[in-house]
């Protein structure tokens, strides 16, 4: 990639006290945090399964990097994918500070102009033909009121989904996913009318995937869910599972006929991987398919303002007479502010072909190296998003292999996504470089190196 970013890397800095971290401290373990921030957290922060106890503790985040309360530098390959276009984007926090200055808020009942201007851009890159905007502060916000738009338009109550699936953690976004730790008794019923079908992704317990079976065992399984049913007003779905999985070409086609001949609606969940992480801007892109519905988020707020928006095509918009998911701050100029200039950087700084082009690069490195470990397997990638299963020659346990490798990556400096199971994803930002790409897999490679001795021991 030779084009020049538009701005200069802001994490510079950081950059470079990474590599020589890597270069004279490899292995180190991380430094005790002083301050106490983990253990004070512990004491006041609700406990949930997912992000209790936290790993670390960090006080600044600058370019792809986050510098810990002890003055550690990590690149962060996890990002919860909202970091595109990495910390303190010099354009969008100029864009922020003004706006906050400008006009922060505007109660319900009244509109400002960031707001039109932002819908306008998001349906101005949306390929799909006229179309309607709604902006909320989350991705579970947008799967809540997608749900109801869904609904209400087709005079139809039940939707499906993937088991295995993710949409978020409000009651209507876990009753989409099909996770069952996500599903406890505990929490009691969730929505009626939720369907649950095999996914064209493997589930956390199949060691071994056939892509091409997967696929046609999950439209074989939809195509008898949609004609047992007959009345399901939404498929909910991402085109590209996080991770990343991607079905077959012929898979989503498949399924929007099949979706268009039952009148049911396609809600395409791009919330973790839309917005160019891919390598297309939305990720049904890559398979020549119009959704119904398409949901973005994470990184639509740049790592700084919560915010997601639901796009429905045009004639969806026919609710005026019902009050489907409306929010304080659902004008909101921040809000509006930070996706409108997302969207002008991705543009600007031609972002999503960068992430095909560096992609396909950081895929063929990560390939080499995995040659030459048998403990990486089921290499995988969609555009800056990379995946790979962890497989325990000594017979430790692939799951434990995986947690190894995650906790040495952390101490050299490289923070991945938190294994699931025995299958770990790293998610590069979009403004990293080719150099960077390729020292991030090296010292993931050392981190497996590691890993593997330990349970070698």
């Amino acid at each position: 990639m030779n084009k020049i970013l538009k701005e200069p890397d802001p994490g510079a800095d950081f950059r470079r006290q990474w590599s020589r971290q890597n270069r004279y401290a490899l292995g180190g373990d991380l430094l005790p945090d002083e301050s106490s921030t983990l253990e004070r957290d512990t004491s006041v922060i609700l406990r949930q399964a997912g992000t209790n106890p936290p790993w670390l503790a960090m006080r600044a985040g600058s370019g792809a990097f986050l510098e810990s309360v002890t003055g550690q530098i990590l690149l962060d390959l996890h990002g919860n994918n909202c970091h595109h276009v990495g910390y303190a984007h010099p354009d969008l926090t100029a864009a922020l500070s003004w706006q906050m200055r400008e006009i922060s808020f505007v109660p319900r009942g009244v509109t400002n102009p960031e707001v039109v201007v932002a819908a306008e851009k998001l349906l101005a890159a949306w390929p799909y033909g006229p179309g309607v905007v709604a902006f909320v502060p989350g991705g579970s916000a947008a799967v809540e009121l997608a749900i109801m738009l869904c609904r209400a338009h087709t005079g139809r109550y039940k939707l499906a989904s993937f088991y295995g699936a993710y949409h978020g953690r409000s009651a209507g976004a876990l009753s989409l996913g099909g996770r069952p730790r996500d599903r406890a008794p505990r929490l009691g019923p969730l929505l009626p009318g939720v369907l649950h079908v095999r996914p064209f992704f493997p589930l956390p317990s199949e060691r071994e995937f056939d892509a091409e079976a997967g696929a046609r065992r999950s439209l074989q399984d939809l195509a008898y869910c949609f004609e047992q049913e007959g009345d399901i007003a939404a498929l909910f779905a991402e085109p590209i599972r996080n991770g990343p999985f991607r079905p077959p070409d012929w898979y989503w086609p498949e399924v929007r006929a099949l979706c268009s001949r039952h009148g049911t609606l396609l809600v395409s969940d791009e919330i973790p991987t839309g917005l160019g992480k891919t390598g297309k801007l939305f990720v049904t892109e890559h398979f020549g398919i119009s959704p119904d519905v398409t949901l973005i988020g994470k990184a639509l707020g740049g790592a700084l303002i919560p915010v997601a928006a639901v796009i429905a095509k045009a004639e969806l918009n026919s609710t005026a007479d019902l009050n489907l998911g409306y929010f304080t701050y659902e004008r909101s100029p921040m809000m509006a502010r930070a996706a409108a200039t997302i969207l002008d950087i991705i543009a600007g700084e031609e972002l999503v072909a960068r992430a095909a082009e560096l992609g396909a690069a950081a895929l063929k490195r990560l390939r080499a190296v995995a040659a030459l470990r048998p403990a990486i397997q089921e290499i995988r990638g969609a555009g800056l998003m990379l995946g790979l299963q962890a497989y325990d020659l000594a017979g430790g346990g692939h799951d434990a292999l995986a947690h190894r490798i995650f906790q040495e990556c952390l101490r050299r400096g490289l923070l991945v996504q938190y294994p699931m199971g025995a299958r770990l994803t790293l998610s590069f930002p979009l403004r990293v470089d080719r150099p960077l790409i390729e020292e991030a897999i090296d010292v993931f490679a050392a981190a497996v190196d590691a890993a593997v001795a330990v349970g070698e021991g």
